[in-house]
């Protein structure tokens, strides 16, 4: 299988986000791994699994944006609190979710 049967689009960039993280990104693409789900199962990750299909939604409209070690760290709030991490692969070249999970309110 190669890498690219591994790999899912799921959206872009947007380059307004950049005056928020104080970057200068052009537009890229973001990937997720399609054993995702499986993996976030796995590791009990329940809730986060059950947003897995929203994940251009929570990409596009986050409620927080930052930038922690030149990752991207995104939250959206739904009735549970969703946080990913979007890092570049850089033998690839490119952007994939990283990490996919619930937080707590405190948080």
């Amino acid at each position: 299988m190669s890498n690219s049967d591994k790999l899912k689009k799921i959206t872009q960039f947007n380059t307004k986000f950049n005056k928020i993280l104080g970057t200068e990104y052009e537009a890229f693409d973001i990937y997720m791994s399609k054993g995702l789900k499986t993996h976030l199962i796995k590791q009990k990750h329940f809730i986060a699994a059950k947003y897995i299909d929203r994940l251009n939604e929570i990409i596009e409209t986050p409620d927080y944006i930052g930038n922690n070690n030149g990752n991207i760290e995104i939250v959206k709030i739904y009735k549970e609190n969703i946080f990913i991490t979007i890092k570049l692969d850089e033998k690839k070249g490119r952007y994939y979710v990283a990490t996919m999970f619930d937080v707590k309110k405190g948080k």
